[in-house]
C-alpha cells in the first residue's frame, strides 16, 4: 500500500527525478520535505484551469483531423 510513483515530467526528468528523490524519500522515512504540499496528488490547482482546458480543446481538434473525412 506504499507505493510512490513520479510521472509527468514534461521533457524535466533530471530536474524532477532529483526532486522526486528527494521527496520520496522523506515521505518514506516520515519526515518534513519542503516540496510536500507543492506535489501532492490531491492539491487544489484552480489557477492552472484555463491551461488545462485550451490544452484538451487543442488535443481534441488533433483527433477530431483523425476521424473527420478526407478532402
Amino acid at each position: 500500500s506504499h507505493v510512490f510513483v513520479a510521472t509527468g515530467d514534461s521533457g524535466m526528468g533530471i530536474t524532477h527525478g532529483v526532486v522526486a528523490g528527494l521527496l520520496i524519500s522523506d515521505l518514506i522515512l516520515k519526515e518534513e520535505s519542503p516540496w510536500r504540499e507543492l506535489y501532492e496528488p490531491s492539491r487544489k490547482t484552480t489557477g492552472a484551469i484555463g491551461d488545462y482546458l485550451s490544452e484538451n480543446a487543442t488535443a481534441i481538434k488533433s483527433f477530431a483531423e483523425y476521424i473527420a473525412p478526407g478532402e
